[in-house]
């Protein structure tokens, strides 16, 4: 007997009701930003040892999460309607959420 919560609404769905699965991927992008020919002559000593400095004191979830997070969510059918709905209505705008 399986007990779900709709992660968004905190209800329980009801065991012979559908669920969802909202699975959401944070990952920085593969797009590198546009170098210069300055940039390239620069010497980037100091920046590169104040990062490794700065990641020194993080711990590897932390590091690890500024490169990729995923999450699943569990949803309720009228949650999934709302935020398919909301997402949907949203999709030209920059922040669709």
């Amino acid at each position: 007997m399986r007990q779900l919560k709709c992660d968004y609404c905190h209800r329980e769905i009801p065991e012979d009701d559908i669920h969802f699965e909202l699975k959401l991927e944070l990952y920085a992008s593969a797009e590198l930003p546009e170098l210069t020919e300055e940039d390239l002559k620069k010497d980037h000593t100091a920046e590169i040892e104040a990062l490794i400095e700065a990641m020194q004191e993080m711990d590897a979830e932390e590091l690890t999460d500024e490169v990729y997070e995923c999450y699943v969510f569990t949803l309720c059918a009228e949650c999934r309607h709302e935020i398919h709905n909301r997402l949907k209505h949203n999709k030209e705008k920059k922040h669709p959420i």
